[in-house]
Parts: C-alpha cells; sequence; structure tokens
C-alpha cells in the first residue's frame, strides 16, 4: 500500500476501503501504470480543473422553480429563482473555489465541491451550511446524488471517489484508482458507480461488494463526462478526443460515434442520459441536444446572447439552463425549442433610482441601536451587537414549555434586523399586491403570509436593494427580542415579559409618558415599555416567520455559535411537509404568547391573518460595482 493508501485508510476508519489497479478485478482489462502516465494524467486534470474554475456550475432544482449556481468569483453559491429573476440567497463556501453543484433529489439538500477538496452541504431553503465533508487531497471535479438522495459520490484529481452516507453522516466508501479522476456517476439502483479518468481510463466499481469490477482504456483523451442509462443496459462516456462510446455492463464496446461538427472543445458538455441526450453549447451560440443512440440533432435554440459554456440540465422536464456569470440567466424549454426565461438578477432591476447603488450599510464599528433604512421601500433597520445570551426559559417562578428547554448559551455576530415586521404598504412596494385582504391597513403589519411567502419577499428586495435580505433565525430574533447581549450568571439572568395593559395601568401617572412609543411608530406597540433597541410590534403585531425548522427538542442541539435548526434526518431525506417556527405572539395573545422565549409553528404553506414576518439585512455578498 502506498503512503497515501495507508494514511487515508488509517484515517478514515474501517468503512474505508481503497482499491488500486493491481487489485483482482471481476474482469475486463486492467489499463497499465507508469509514472510517466501518472505525471501527464496529473498534468491534463489540472488543466481541465482550471477551465472547469473559469465557469459557473449550473444546477436546476427537481421543482423547476429555481437554479443553484456560484457568484462571480466562484466563491459563493447563489440560488435564484427562475420565476421571479432574483436571489433568494447568496453563501459563502469557506474553502476553495466552487467547481461543482448539485441537488438533491427532493430539492431539499444541495451540494458544491470546491478546488480545496471540500464537499460542503447545504440546506437548499435556506442556504444555511449543514456539514463539511473532507478528505480529498486536491480539487473535486464533480459531486452527485444517489437516487434516493441518502448518498452523496465526490470525485477527486488525487484519484480517490467517495460515496458518502448523508442520512448517518458517515463516509461509506473510499475507493483509489491511482489516477485522477474527473467524473463518475451511480447506477440507477446506487449499487455500482462508473468513474472517467483523465488519461482516459473508465473504471467500474461495485459500491456494495466493495471491489472493482473492470476497468479499461476507454478514450485517447480525458473522459469528460459519464453517463449510465435508467435501464441499465449501457454505459456511456464522452472523451476529449471527440467519441462518444457506450459500454455494456461487462465493459465490453458497443458503439462509437464521433461527436457533431462544430463541436467546441472548451463547451460545457452534458450527458442527460433520462431523456436520451447529449447537450452542448457552442460558439455560435446555439444550445444543441443529440440523440445519444444516433448522435443525430434532436433540438437546437440559438440563445440572443453571448454566454460562457454555463449550462445546466433538467432531464426530466427537458429544460436547459444557462448563466453567464454576470448576473444574466436564461432558460430552455428543449422539446419546444424555445427560450422560457431571460433575466438579469442585478439589482435595481426593478427601476429604483440609481442613486440607491450607491448605498451600503454600515461598516466597521457600529453602535448598539444605530439605525439604517433601506433605500428603496425605507424599511428601518437597527444593530443589534455581536454577543451572547442565555437563550430558552431559566425564570424559576413558572414552569417552562419543554420546547424551551434547555437554557443554553449562544453566542452570534452582530446584525441588521428590521424596526418593524414588514409594512402592508412596504410588501406592496416590493411585491405588486398587499396579501392582507379584508385587512387592508397600509402602515400595519402585512399579514396572510406563509413562510414560502416571506421567501418571495425576500428574493424581491434583494432584486431592487443593494444589500441582501433573508429571514432571522430563532437564536437571532430571540436575542433582538430580550435587547440584551451579554452573558449573565445563572442565578441573574433573567427571563423578560412584556406589559400587558393592566401592568401599565398600575404605573404612576407620571410614568405612563415614558411608555409612548417614538414618532412614526406603527399601530399595536400602545402596551409594550421601550424596546432597548427601538424595536417594534415584537409582541402584539403578528407571529413573525423565523428561518428554523421547527424541532421541539432542538435546542439540545443548538451549535454554541449562530445556531439554527435546518432539519432532522426526516426533513432532509424525505417528501413530507413540515413546519416551521413562528415568533413573538400576535394582537390576540395573552401571557406566554408575549415572552420573548415562546415558541409557536405552523406548515410553511399556511397563509393565517397572524402571520407576517421581519427581514434581516447584510451586505451584498460577491457583486460587480
Amino acid at each position: 500500500m502506498n503512503p497515501l493508501s495507508r494514511l487515508l485508510a488509517t484515517s478514515l476508519g474501517t468503512m474505508l476501503l481503497l482499491t488500486t489497479p493491481a487489485m483482482a478485478a471481476d474482469q475486463g482489462p486492467v489499463p497499465p501504470s507508469d509514472s510517466s502516465q501518472a505525471a501527464t494524467a496529473k498534468v491534463v486534470a489540472n488543466g481541465i480543473v482550471a477551465g472547469i474554475a473559469q465557469t459557473h456550475p449550473v444546477a436546476i432544482a427537481p421543482d423547476g422553480q429555481s437554479l443553484l449556481t456560484t457568484t462571480v468569483s466562484g466563491k459563493h453559491l447563489r440560488l435564484v429563482s427562475i420565476p421571479a429573476g432574483c436571489d433568494l440567497w447568496r453563501a459563502r463556501q469557506p474553502t476553495g473555489t466552487i467547481l461543482s453543484v448539485t441537488i438533491s433529489p427532493n430539492g431539499r439538500l444541495a451540494m458544491a465541491a470546491d478546488t480545496e477538496g471540500v464537499i460542503h452541504l447545504w440546506d437548499m431553503a435556506t442556504g444555511r451550511p449543514i456539514r463539511r465533508m473532507t478528505g480529498h487531497q486536491g480539487a473535486v471535479p464533480q459531486v452527485s446524488f444517489s437516487a434516493d438522495g441518502h448518498l452523496g459520490l465526490s470525485v477527486g484529481v488525487d484519484g480517490i471517489f467517495r460515496i458518502w452516507d448523508l442520512k448517518h453522516e458517515t463516509l461509506h466508501l473510499a475507493v483509489s484508482l491511482e489516477t485522477p479522476l474527473l467524473t463518475a456517476a451511480f447506477t440507477a439502483d446506487d449499487s455500482r458507480v462508473l468513474a472517467g479518468a483523465a488519461d482516459g481510463s473508465l473504471f467500474f466499481v461495485d459500491a456494495n461488494r466493495h471491489r472493482k469490477v473492470w476497468s479499461l482504456q476507454a478514450h485517447r483523451g480525458p473522459v469528460l463526462a459519464v453517463a449510465i442509462l435508467p435501464n441499465g443496459g449501457n454505459l456511456l462516456s464522452l472523451g476529449g478526443d471527440g467519441e462518444l462510446k457506450s459500454w455494456t455492463l461487462a465493459g465490453e464496446p458497443a458503439w462509437t460515434q464521433p461527436l457533431p461538427k462544430g463541436w467546441n472543445p472548451n463547451s460545457r458538455l452534458l450527458l442527460a442520459p433520462t431523456q436520451g441526450g447529449l447537450l452542448t453549447f457552442d460558439g455560435n451560440r446555439t444550445l444543441q441536444l443529440w440523440d445519444l443512440m444516433t448522435v443525430a440533432p434532436k433540438a437546437a435554440v440559438t440563445i440572443p446572447w453571448t454566454l460562457p459554456p454555463s449550462v445546466g440540465f433538467d432531464p426530466r422536464k427537458n429544460t436547459a439552463a444557462l448563466y453567464d456569470g454576470d448576473e444574466g440567466f436564461a432558460t430552455v424549454d428543449m422539446a419546444r425549442q424555445q427560450t422560457l426565461h431571460h433575466f438579469t438578477t442585478a439589482h435595481n432591476s426593478g427601476g429604483a433610482p440609481a442613486t440607491h447603488l450607491t448605498t451600503r450599510l454600515p461598516e466597521g464599528e457600529i453602535a448598539a441601536g444605530t439605525l439604517w433604512r433601506e433605500p428603496v421601500t425605507g424599511m428601518p433597520f437597527v444593530w443589534v451587537p455581536k454577543g451572547c445570551f442565555a437563550m430558552g426559559c431559566r425564570d424559576t417562578s413558572r414552569k417552562c414549555s419543554s420546547e424551551e428547554l434547555p437554557s443554553h448559551q449562544v453566542c452570534l455576530d452582530g446584525f441588521w434586523i428590521g424596526v418593524n415586521e414588514v409594512r402592508q404598504d412596504e410588501w406592496e412596494t416590493v411585491m405588486g399586491f398587499n396579501p392582507a385582504a379584508g385587512q387592508e391597513v397600509p402602515a400595519e403589519a402585512v399579514n396572510h403570509v406563509s413562510w414560502l411567502d416571506s421567501h418571495r419577499l425576500v428574493c424581491g428586495m434583494n432584486r431592487l436593494s443593494p444589500v441582501q435580505f433573508r429571514l432571522p433565525t430563532e437564536a437571532e430574533w430571540e436575542m433582538a427580542c430580550r435587547g440584551e447581549s451579554v452573558v449573565l450568571p445563572p442565578d441573574r439572568v433573567r427571563e423578560p415579559t412584556i406589559r400587558r395593559e393592566r401592568d401599565k395601568e398600575a404605573l404612576q401617572p407620571e410614568e405612563k409618558g415614558n411608555d409612548a412609543p417614538p414618532p412614526g411608530a406603527p399601530p399595536g406597540d400602545e402596551k409594550a415599555p421601550p424596546h432597548p433597541l427601538g424595536l417594534q410590534g415584537m409582541h402584539n403585531g403578528v407571529w413573525e416567520w423565523v428561518a428554523d425548522m421547527y424541532d421541539p427538542d432542538g435546542y439540545a442541539r443548538h451549535a454554541f455559535h449562530d445556531p439554527d435548526i435546518t432539519g432532522n434526518e426526516s426533513y432532509r431525506f424525505s417528501w413530507n411537509t413540515f413546519d416551521r417556527v413562528t415568533r413573538g405572539g400576535s394582537t390576540n395573545s395573552q401571557g406566554r404568547d408575549s415572552e420573548c422565549v415562546t415558541r409557536d409553528f405552523d406548515d410553511d404553506n399556511v397563509r393565517g391573518f397572524i402571520h407576517g414576518l421581519r427581514l434581516v439585512a447584510e451586505p451584498r455578498v460577491d457583486t460587480k460595482p
């Protein structure tokens, strides 16, 4: 065993299997291995990775409503709403330049791999990180999910492909093929893996029996893409030598076809086996779908704008997505040969005055309670400085709800949160309508808004404004509600409550004036004392959606820094609906519902007269000036 294999075998534990070309295989020739070939393959692989890093990977969500790609630098992920043409979220991948992105079959998870050999798992709904997977020594050109979404597959230029058990958060299998790998695919039943290498080699590995079935020299150039037809009858490989080849499961050649004339070796080539198609994009701005069996053209669409080769394809809907790397997107129905959407996500596309583009969030040292107004809607935000607090219930004078326990220390970075709940007139400015049917009062909190609706508003705000927006996490909401960000000894942690009308009546006449809301505050705050940070409507407007998935036992698993609840196993690997958390109470809330610790929940698609939202603002990441 070579030193790298020995190191990996030691560190990855009992579930790791390292298979080398010298090991016995079921059948098929094994390509020779020598130092000169290995060095050449490494150079070729590094060159291909460098080219990939200059483009932007694109994946289409299973519902066809959003695109996952990267920002200009390739350092951040971005999820783009196709119907609205705006960013739902942007998130920084802490390591490297992103080379590959993919979305789980149920649309709830995303994987992104980078030049540093790190794979990150993300929550698709909120853009929050879930876990980080390491072990590759070098770039990872491709990641993909299994058919049920329980497994993740990654291939590296270190010559190793890994299968990750995402459900149980373990490494299921690692196989070393001792030549830089560029692409791989699961069979329909996830039992075998077809992998292509930079030296033209093709490998077929049994993932259940942990052994190589066969390997062979498939192409004279690097293997750029592989695919497996759904019926399992044919394996496909696409080479840099300009040939598309079909193989039997036994590794025997079935047929070879040259790529069509005009093929651009610098374009992104995608095999789409579900529809039996090969997708190419050439220098003439033509998006072409070819029949995999005959290599005859099936459909061609000319895109009316010049695009670098960043192309994604959803074979279930026969839809292609293109991204120019500079805020421009297009989606194309290949069956009808027509462009479905063509848009830019650059902010200010909604027609806001150009002077607003120079408005940014304050930077540097910011005093608690500093006010900033979003320039398009005028929505006010206040600064909550970084700090720590005891989250959850610790008031021994009454019984705590089990879902508010255990009380635990949480530390957060500073953030900007809306002074008010989003108002009806602010919603209408962004969305063009008022959802508060029968309760239209422009200056009051918007209601009849679901959790999903909240993200539609976020998307619209991200399109109009020079900053970006999101829902607060539970921890951020509670810290802002308390108005405190200090670590207190357990016996000094107070449980803040909002004084109801009966408490106000007990005040002396000269004290009542101190409870008056500030000028311009929305109706509904007359019963609340002044908030330390100037926030309004925290308990007597609407129940406010936050980002977190509802989990009655979630506090037991909270992280110390910047915690959130992105859902458990049952959410991530199923298609069932789940509840999201609401906070704050509403005008009809009493007693326990008027405390900073109180948690409630509802289905993410429910629109109730008590449901609204409050936003968090943050600097927009990775946008050209």
